[in-house]
């Protein structure tokens, strides 16, 4: 019981710290743009990108995860969707594959509340994140979801919370 806890708590943890809705919004300031993601642009191409998501997308997901080069348009067609934020063809490629469905042609879908919640589910099974959450290793379990541990003290303060409302 404590571990099927354990599971649904971090993976919707995740969720909800990691976007309030099923599609994540790229748009921000030039000031946290900066700061998130200045390794992928020069100084003067920062003011070009804020307020722009799909070009934020295009350039911070370009060439990798599946994705083709940023004039593509990958990085917008498979930004970060659904519970877990799916992002990059290769996870909606697999996903799709997964439940007998063409992801890669309708990524839009992740963003619906059944393709939201079972994304979230494959990508926890297929990626490791059940033994993650069952260890409580919250550090290795935000590293996996996101590559870095940006929101991780948000995120354990609402786990600890939720287990202790269930007793867990």
């Amino acid at each position: 019981m404590l571990t099927s806890k354990l599971r649904l708590l971090d993976n919707y943890h995740t969720s909800a710290t990691t976007s309030k809705h099923w599609k994540k919004t790229l748009t921000t300031d030039q000031k946290p743009l900066q700061r998130l993601f200045g390794h992928k642009f020069k100084p003067e191409e920062i003011a070009l990108y804020a307020h722009n998501p799909q070009k934020i997308a295009n350039r911070i997901y370009s060439s990798r995860m599946g994705n083709r080069d940023e004039a593509s348009g990958d990085g917008w067609k498979f930004h970060g969707r659904g519970c877990i934020q799916l992002t990059g063809h290769d996870n909606y490629w697999h996903f799709g594959q997964s439940i007998k469905q063409d992801m890669v042609a309708h990524p839009e879908l992740v963003a619906t509340p059944m393709y939201a919640a079972l994304s979230a589910g494959w990508f926890f099974k297929t990626h490791g994140c059940n033994d993650l959450a069952e260890a409580q290793d919250w550090v290795g379990l935000t590293k996996r979801i996101n590559g870095g541990t940006i929101g991780l003290d948000e995120r354990i303060s609402l786990t600890k919370r939720a287990l202790d409302v269930l007793g867990a």
